[in-house]
């Protein structure tokens, strides 16, 4: 529990957008000791999960998630929701 955060999404799509990963900000994976690339979970505010996604470190933004537009569209949420995530970890 102590590695989940709260973070807004902010849908990205076009040239420089990937397509099928996530991105969060450097001092949030920091936090969590990850670099990289690695596996995020994404969980609505009452804590269902609504998926897992590979994520990369580098949205510009402190607590916001860039999230592919395809993929926000697919699991039905809106721009400039809330979240919780937290890194997959390996059991």
């Amino acid at each position: 529990l102590s590695r989940m955060r709260e973070v807004r999404l902010k849908s990205v799509s076009g040239f420089f957008a990937t397509k099928d990963a996530l991105k969060v900000d450097a001092e949030v994976a920091q936090e969590w000791g990850v670099k990289g690339t690695f596996t995020l979970v994404v969980e609505d505010l009452e804590g269902r999960q609504i998926g897992t996604l590979k994520t990369h470190v580098g949205s510009k933004k402190p607590q916001v998630m860039e999230i592919p537009l395809k993929i926000m569209q697919e699991w039905g949420l809106a721009e400039d929701q809330a979240v919780m995530v937290y890194p997959h970890v390996e059991s």
